[in-house]
């Protein structure tokens, strides 16, 4: 079963859908006469706050690898020129950024940037996130000469909540929603799920089903980014002492 968190972000994603997002919707009164009201504009950030632990990562690496609604970018944080990256492959989806080929799909696209607490040792991050928030104003300028509310894209952020009075300046003026406060044990079927996608994220392969006791502790999410990482890094070593054994014979 999907948590909350996961349920009101895909909500806030079929919000921004190009067939969503035309300037008037169609009103009917009880006597059945039909007319023309104006949308509201949708939200496009969408802020998780929470602690460490609480599956802000698991919800980001769900995003890009459960994608078939939308199109995904997705970046930690902490990766350099975050702003650069989705310049580029907005320039790569073709003329007016992809703006037709969306439409065409009904499909919108979305950006995630995981753990900006991450980030705070990065230098100009502020920089970075004011500009892509600069990129979603040209791209809706686009959008309004198209006769659409906005450009279909949305930003979803993601900050452990320690770390928000840090960041809170730089959403100031955007129209976001927030969660805090999310966290959750995954469930049995959920845990099925995050570990065939943290496997694949991390590059492991359980080789065992794991133990009842193993399965619970794994169940926290914090616990379960921590065994994935240890995973990858002792993936890598093996690889090198492999490489390092053959190069030797």
């Amino acid at each position: 079963m999907a948590r909350s968190v996961d349920t009101r972000v895909r909500s806030f994603i079929r919000e921004l859908k190009p067939s969503r997002l035309s300037l008037l919707r169609k009103q009917r009164e009880k006597d059945g006469t039909e007319f023309d009201v104006a949308r509201q504009l949708p939200d496009q950030s969408f802020i998780v706050r929470d602690a460490s632990g609480a599956g802000k990562t698991t919800l980001a690496v769900d995003l890009v690898f459960n994608s078939d609604e939308f199109f995904c970018l997705g970046n930690a944080a902490m990766e350099a020129d975050v702003d650069v990256t989705l310049n580029d492959v907005l320039t790569e989806c073709g003329d007016h950024y992809g703006f037709h080929e969306l439409v065409a799909v009904d499909r919108p696209l979305l950006v995630v940037i995981d753990s900006l607490d991450e980030a705070l040792g990065c230098g100009h991050k502020h920089r970075e996130i004011l500009s892509m928030f600069k990129i979603l104003g040209e791209l809706n300028q686009l959008a309004s000469r198209m006769r659409l509310l906005t450009f279909p894209v949305g930003f979803v952020f993601t900050v452990r909540e320690e770390y928000w009075r840090d960041w809170e300046s730089i959403f100031e003026g955007q129209r976001a929603k927030v969660v805090k406060n999310t966290f959750s044990e995954f469930n049995h079927h959920e845990l099925d799920q995050a570990l065939g996608k943290y496997s694949t994220t991390y590059s492991y392969f359980p080789i065992s089903r794991p133990s009842h006791e193993t399965r619970r502790v794994l169940s926290i999410p914090f616990n379960l980014l921590v065994f994935s990482e240890a995973n990858e890094l002792g993936v890598a070593i093996l690889e090198r002492r492999v490489t390092g054994a053959k190069s030797c014979s």
